[in-house]
């Protein structure tokens, strides 16, 4: 019986912990890295190309949040840990996610898919040539310039942010790092309950 009683105590223990820690939270996103930008700003007309292939416009924003980081396929870390991160985050079925290549030369529509099915199926992977990419990140607030030689080819530098569209298809902010999955669920579930 005694036994019983320990863990019934422990499990008690744990819901309150649980309990106190969802109620220490803030539900304000900008507690954890949320920045929305004073007026939401259409995304400029854009034209690109999705990992299998097809358009990927300014059509593909309307009617729901998006969230857009731009990496790499060949990125030795923060591309890898940010898509791994946005992976474990729950509660994003209402978001779409765009993963949108600064290295075209390398980053095929198959590259793309390859790499892209490591992580997330549903993630969007995008491309197009380099200053139609260029221009597309500038409206995001994001930036990227080829860095310097290493043995295995080149390195991109770039933002390491995600840019958030609201479902007008307007930037409406952005999410700084370091990501954690759990403040990354509350800054997405503020943004889909319009806090």
């Amino acid at each position: 019986m005694g036994r019983v009683h320990g863990v019934l105590v422990g499990l008690g223990v744990c819901v309150v912990i649980i309990i106190g820690y969802r109620l220490y939270l803030p539900d304000d996103p900008t507690a954890y890295g949320y920045r929305a930008i004073p007026e939401p700003q259409a995304v400029p007309a854009f034209s690109l190309t999705n990992h299998e292939g097809g358009t990927f416009t300014n059509d593909a924003l309307d009617g729901r949040w998006s969230i857009f980081f731009f990496g790499y396929t060949s990125c030795p870390d923060i591309c890898p840990v940010t898509l791994s991160l946005l992976n474990q985050v729950r509660g994003v079925d209402d978001f779409q996610m765009v993963f949108v290549t600064v290295d075209p030369v390398r980053d095929t529509e198959a590259a793309l898919t390859t790499y892209l099915g490591h992580f997330r199926r549903d993630f969007v992977g995008v491309t197009g040539d380099q200053g139609a990419l260029e221009a597309f990140a500038l409206s995001l607030g994001a930036s990227f310039a080829r860095g310097v030689d290493v043995t295995e080819g080149y390195l991109v530098d770039h933002s390491g942010h995600l840019a958030v569209v609201d479902p007008t298809g307007a930037f409406h902010g952005f999410i700084r790092p370091p990501f954690e999955p759990a403040k990354l669920s509350i800054i997405l579930g503020s943004l889909a309950e319009g806090v």
